[in-house]
């Protein structure tokens, strides 16, 4: 049976109903790249002026009619499929009937709400330079040096030492809180006059320093 055109030299082996909505967007396969009018071979509507490589809306019936120059997709570049109902891309139909399973805005605040927040990061410990170390070495030396050289006679040990039990200890040469260290308990109490109270007396006070 002809075309129901009835100028098309393509023929059809099936009625075709034609509409204005009736299109779909092919690739142009022509094999002449140059420009020119390009008219449906259905209704012999002009479609622009086109050279092969363009997209464009053809109707479906022309894809029928024309499946080697209009029967690619212009989307995805695949081979359009032709039932005796409809023209259409499987591809790209399948694209746009897929359904996207978006989540509820409720289900997405409340799984943002159950996210625990990270743990703040720990920083690295800070290396000190030996420098550092030394100098705070050199700075304890120091308070024990100072210390260690305070008088005797700076010291409240109250009714246990006088100034009587200062003398003696002058005498040998006993002037300080380090010269007492250094000379311990026992050379203490071998001083003639320094007795066993005033000994610890001093000791303790050592001590506490």
């Amino acid at each position: 049976m002809g075309c129901n055109c009835g100028n098309s030299k393509y023929e059809t082996g099936e009625t075709m109903t034609i509409s204005s909505g009736d299109k779909v967007l092919i690739l142009y396969t022509h094999p002449n790249m140059g420009k020119k009018v390009v008219k449906s071979p259905t209704t012999f509507e002009q479609y622009g002026y086109f050279g092969g490589g363009s997209v464009f809306e053809v109707l479906k019936a022309d894809v029928r009619l024309r499946p080697d120059y209009y029967g690619t997709c212009g989307n995805c570049r695949q081979s359009l499929t032709v039932t005796p109902s409809d023209v259409f891309c499987p591809r790209c139909s399948n694209i746009e009937a897929a359904v996207i399973n978006r989540p509820e805005p409720a289900q997405v605040a409340r799984a943002i709400q159950s996210i625990e927040p990270a743990p703040e990061p720990v920083p690295d410990p800070i290396a000190i330079h030996n420098d550092l170390l030394d100098e705070a070495d050199e700075y304890m030396v120091d308070i024990r040096d100072t210390v260690e050289d305070v008088p005797l006679s700076d010291f409240d040990f109250g009714r246990s030492v006088n100034k009587r039990h200062l003398a003696l200890l002058s005498e040998k040469g006993i002037l300080s809180i380090g010269d007492a260290v250094e000379a311990g308990p026992e050379k203490l109490q071998s001083i003639s006059g320094i007795g066993t109270k005033v000994v610890e007396a001093i000791m303790k006070n050592t001590n506490e320093k």
